[in-house]
């Protein structure tokens, strides 16, 4: 029987429109974001990019896009595109990204 893993963060809702560039063919997607922790998004796209897809994340915010960049850690096909998982390159950190890290800890 395989052990399960916890995550090492918890996931919040979040929801918000966001572009996705695989760096390797320089492609960009229009998604949405599902999910944020400190560790990682969870999003949508139409366009499925399998497991170990390098890629960077714009994301609009009040204060301006914020760009990350990522591991595809999961992939499942969906009717219309795939859902989602990546590992940020860096976790995120109230110094780098305050309004990312208040999100991802639930305070707002």
């Amino acid at each position: 029987m395989p052990t399960l893993t916890r995550r090492k963060y918890e996931r919040y809702p979040f929801l918000v429109d966001l572009e996705v560039t695989d760096l390797a063919t320089g492609r960009v997607y229009s998604g949405r974001g599902i999910n944020l922790s400190r560790g990682g998004l969870g999003f949508f796209l139409p366009k499925f990019l399998p497991t170990g897809t390098h890629v960077r994340f714009r994301m609009p915010m009040r204060q301006g896009p914020i760009l990350l960049t990522g591991t595809v850690m999961a992939s499942q096909v969906e009717d219309a595109g795939a859902i989602m998982g990546a590992a940020f390159d860096q976790e995120l950190t109230p110094a780098g990204q305050p309004a990312l890290c208040s999100l991802a800890d639930g305070k707002v």
